[in-house]
This record gives structure tokens, sequence and C-alpha cells, in this order.
């Protein structure tokens, strides 16, 4: 049996990075949470209207089968444990079931009747379960979860798609995807854009793959890549800095705007017994709070992460000045042994 080596035995040889697969794998699953149909819920049937789409199912069904017999694989070869830690499992698992709460739960149709819900779905759908699939590195396992011929055929596309290969390479820089990420959410805010997702099915499932997968870059690069590639955690921190900026100042205009920015919610809060107004002002807050809470969390973390490596740096310094020292020492011993022996 060929002696498994860890993740790194396909990284090494799939010059793809992890991120890149979890994003267009799990691309999938927001494009299959189409809009509501029907008229919006009313609280006394809100808990009836859970969304078991079919399509939505076997697509989350699939990822999750994926990634565990992957899991599985790995654990079989390295040990429980080892190759895949369990708490990387669990992240991955609350990735999935942040999904799941997004698109099958009744917080899917009560979005189509408030847009604080809205909010809310997108914080599952867009906050939480790219960075707990990152976190976990939901790809790794994934990758191994695939029937061994598809496992050959991937770094072979890859080698031939050059151009995917330079694409990534601007991407990943820091700045182009905060921008990115920055712009689709400004984007999907806007009224004419926001109220067609919310009527049009299919702009709505467009609205949520663009907003997930540049979540998920926007996670690759300050987690993955600052572990794989060396990069300073504090470019990692100005980067949430950054997104929690735009997201504090769009929720902001949101909480403290006289008027209501969408007419699909005109007629649709009376019977949850709020205004529009009331509704926008809490979409805003759940836009700044819980969502900002969560970029702080990482912040801190990250943080912590830095100030260790630079205590592991300054030790290993020291050491390396010690042993300097040390040496040195000898040599003049050495030294002066031999002056003596030749007196």
């Amino acid at each position: 049996m060929k002696r498994y080596r860890g993740t790194a035995e396909w990284r090494g040889r799939w010059p793809v990075p992890i991120g890149l697969l979890t994003g267009t794998f799990l691309a999938l699953l927001p494009v299959t949470a189409l809009a509501h149909s029907g008229p919006p819920p009313v609280p006394e049937t809100l808990w009836t209207t859970w969304n078991f789409d079919p399509l939505v199912l076997l697509v989350l069904t699939l990822g999750i089968t994926v990634y565990l017999r992957g899991v599985r694989a790995i654990w079989a070869r390295a040990g429980r444990g080892r190759g895949v830690k369990t708490w990387q499992v669990a992240s991955v698992l609350g990735g999935y079931l942040s999904i799941a709460i997004a698109l099958i739960s009744p917080l899917d149709p009560l979005s189509s009747a408030l847009f604080s819900a809205h909010m809310g779905q997108h914080l599952f759908l867009i906050t939480i379960a790219p960075l707990l699939l990152i976190v976990g590195d939901v790809s790794s396992a994934s990758i191994w979860g695939l029937p061994s011929s598809w496992r050959r055929l991937i770094p072979k596309f890859w080698k031939r798609a050059g151009l995917l290969g330079k694409l990534w390479a601007v991407l990943v820089l820091p700045l182009i995807a905060l921008a990115l990420h920055s712009l689709v959410i400004w984007i999907w805010h806007v009224p004419a854009f926001y109220d067609a997702a919310v009527r049009n099915e299919l702009i709505h499932a467009v609205e949520h793959l663009t907003m997930f997968l540049t979540a998920a870059l926007f996670w690759w690069v300050v987690l993955q890549r600052g572990r794989q590639a060396g990069m300073n955690y504090g470019i990692g921190i100005l980067m949430i800095f950054g997104l929690v900026l735009q997201k504090t100042a769009l929720g902001a205009l949101i909480s403290f705007s006289p008027n209501p920015w969408y007419s699909e919610y005109a007629t649709t809060t009376a019977p949850f017994g709020i205004t529009p107004i009331e509704d926008q002002q809490l979409a805003g807050a759940v836009l700044m709070g819980p969502g900002g809470f969560i970029y702080l969390i990482i912040g801190v973390v990250l943080f912590a992460g830095w100030f260790r490596a630079i205590e592991r740096s300054v030790d290993r310094d020291d050491e390396i000045a010690g042993l300097a020292t040390a040496s040195g020492h000898a040599h003049t011993q050495a030294g002066a042994h031999r002056v003596r022996e030749t007196v």
C-alpha cells in the first residue's frame, strides 16, 4: 500500500491552490438557492415553509458525502485525527450546517418578507459558511473523496489551463480579493439590483453565487494563504479591518436612512408587526452587529498568531545568538590552550 504523506502529497503534484477547489465545488450550493416562490410567509405559517427543494438537498448531501468519504480515506491511511484534525471536521460540518440553515430552514422564505431576515440569511451563507469551510480546509479531504480517476485528471487539466493559473495569481492578491468582495456587497445592495434579486430566481442565484465565491476568496487569502505562503499576519488584519469598514458604512447607511430602500418589502412586513423602515433598521444592525463581531474575533485570533510568531522569532534569534556566543567562547579557549602548549 502506498504510504500516506498527508494532504501535502497531492498539493506537491497539483499547483491549484486549495481555496480554488473550495470556491468552485461549493459554488453549486448557493446557485441552487433560488428565490422563494409563492407569496411571502406570515407568522402563522412560517414554520411550515421549510425549503426541501430536491436539488438543494442533493447538492448539499453530495458535498458532505464527498468530504466525509475523503476524511475516512485519509484516516484509514494515517490514523484518526491525523492528516485532517477532528476540529477541522467539526468546522467543515459547521459550514455545511450554516448553508443548510440559510437555504433549507424557514429563514429562506422569510427573507422574501423581511429585509432583516435576508441579512440574516447572508450572515450564514456569506460570512459564517465560507469562513468555517476555509478554516476546516474542506478541499483537502474532498479531493480524497473523489474517485481516483478524477483525482488523476485534475493536475492534467490544471497544467493545460495556464490562463487560469495566471488569473488565480491576480485574484489572490490581498487588495484584489478585498476589493472584489467589497464591490460585490455594495453592488447587490443597490436598490435596483436588490429588488431584482428578490423578484427573479435566476438573479437571486447569481447574487448568492457571487457573494459566496468572493467571500470564499477573501477568507482563503486571509487564512489559507497566510499559512501556506507565509503572508504577514498584518496584511490579513488590514484586510479584515478594510472589510469591516465597508460593511459598517453600508450598515449605517441602511439603518439611518429616513426612507425604505427596497420596494419589495413595502407590503410584506406588516404581518410581523413592524414597518418597512423598522425592518430596514434591524437589517442594518444585523450587518454591523453579528457580522462585525465575527470579523473582530478573527482579527483578534490573527493578532494573537502574529504575536506568537514574533515571540518564536525572538526566541529563535536568542537561541542562535547563544549558540554563536558559546561556539566563539569554545574557539577562544581552544586557541588559548594551543598558545600555552606552544610556549
